[in-house]
């Protein structure tokens, strides 16, 4: 998450300690040594609330932000933040812009039928939508490609979509650096340009 103040850019960082060890760590031990934690290791519905929750608490100490960024479960976590803070008006304009990289398909905590409580759910275009511009990074060897197509398909304001050649990464060459770099630039000199 980032917030814009004045010609600075400040990073939110202090996400409460994340609960989880992921089930599986591919490559990742390559680039950064671990211990290696989530917000989740499987989406049921108590880990889900906790997880918006644990980042809800973060926005209210340190926000506002104009933006979220998310790798892989955290950008499905993002989106599910945001569909959660519409459905639920949680914040007004909770971000102005979002960039999600490598995403699962976020999830929807819906009401039960029954009454007790909520259940986590995966969302689908036809009942949910993030009405934000959005910039979208997808490997085509990735194995959420398809998942990723799917939240652009969600997202209903201005989005950019980035397509790369690997898999579940975000690329490390400078080439690439600058095209992301490039595209949030464009998204928020866009965004500024509206209002």
């Amino acid at each position: 998450m980032y917030a814009k103040k004045g010609d600075s850019i400040r990073v939110g960082r202090s996400l409460d300690a994340l609960p989880y060890l992921p089930r599986s760590v591919t490559d990742i031990d390559l680039y950064f040594s671990g211990p290696y934690r989530c917000f989740h290791d499987r989406p049921d519905t108590v880990q889900m609330q906790a997880a918006v929750a644990n980042i809800s608490k973060t926005i209210a100490r340190e926000g506002p932000f104009d933006g979220i960024i998310g790798f892989s479960q955290g950008a499905a976590l993002a989106a599910s933040l945001i569909i959660a803070a519409a459905k639920n008006n949680m914040y007004d304009n909770l971000f102005e812009l979002a960039v999600f990289i490598g995403s699962p398909l976020p999830y929807e905590l819906v009401e039960c039928e029954s009454g007790d409580g909520w259940t986590a759910k995966i969302c689908s275009k036809r009942t949910t939508s993030i009405n934000i511009p959005s910039i979208h990074v997808m490997g085509e060897q990735d194995d959420f490609f398809s998942d990723g197509q799917q939240l652009v398909e969600i997202c209903t304001a201005q989005t950019r979509v980035i397509v790369h050649g690997e898999g579940h990464v975000i690329p490390r060459t400078p080439a690439f650096t600058a095209k992301l770099v490039g595209a949030v630039a464009a998204l928020v000199e866009d965004i500024e340009n509206m209002a």
